[in-house]
Order: C-alpha cells, then sequence, then structure tokens
C-alpha cells in the first residue's frame, strides 16, 4: 500500500529503447552548435554599482527600441556581476526578441546549475 503513494516507485527509471541514440544526437548538437560554451563575456570583478547603472542604460535603450544597444549594456553589466541570474535572464530575453535563439539558450546555460533560478530553467526549457 506505501508504494501506491510513490509515483517513482510505480515506474522503471531504466531509460526506454532509443534513450542512449537521442542523448548522443543531442549532445552532437550541443557541441556542433557550441550550446556546451559559455558566452563571450569576461567578469572585470564585482561592481554591483556598475552593473546596476549599465542595466539602467539596459532598459532606457530598450524602451526606445534599440535592442542591440540594449544587449551591449547587459553584457558590459555581466562583465561586473557574472553571477547575476537576473541580468543572465534579461540577456536571454533580448536575445530572444532579436531572434538568436541559440545564443539566448547560451545566456540560460551561463550559471552554474546549482544557482540557475527557476526562472532561467524554465527559459532554458523552452527552446
Amino acid at each position: 500500500m506505501e508504494d501506491e503513494k510513490h509515483a517513482v516507485s510505480l515506474c522503471s527509471q531504466n531509460p526506454y529503447p532509443g534513450d542512449e541514440e537521442l542523448q548522443t544526437l543531442e549532445t552532437e548538437i550541443m557541441v556542433k552548435w557550441k550550446l556546451d560554451q559559455r558566452p563571450d563575456i569576461i567578469s572585470r570583478g564585482s561592481d554591483p554599482k556598475e552593473a546596476q547603472a549599465n542595466l539602467s542604460a539596459a532598459r532606457k535603450a530598450l524602451a526606445s527600441g534599440e535592442q542591440c544597444d540594449a544587449l551591449g549594456f547587459i553584457d558590459m553589466a555581466l562583465e561586473t556581476d557574472i553571477l547575476n541570474e537576473a541580468l543572465w535572464l534579461q540577456r536571454a530575453t533580448v536575445l530572444i526578441a532579436i531572434g538568436d535563439l541559440r545564443e539566448a539558450f547560451r545566456s540560460c546555460c551561463a550559471l552554474p546549475p546549482a544557482i540557475r533560478t527557476a526562472d532561467i530553467w524554465k527559459m532554458g526549457g523552452t527552446f
């Protein structure tokens, strides 16, 4: 009776036939499209004030329809606050608007899994 309450125990957790081939194919695609690599943003140290100023400039650029300028400001903000999940999410959102889905996915994967927020996981899962 106790096992009926645990859904995981009702089904085998073993891979289904063909799962290994699908995983291999997905890995090949990730490598081919460089989705397994971090975006080319290099940390210049931590300066949350500078990051916030660049984020404000990015929001102004977005408000005036300048998505490419906004992306540049977001990248500069990330250089001074590389582990800021909100900045990575904003970067992915702008990239989606521009139409660069591959780079948006890379932005979602840029943070170590342990510090990714649910929003980052959800956005990355939509691609």
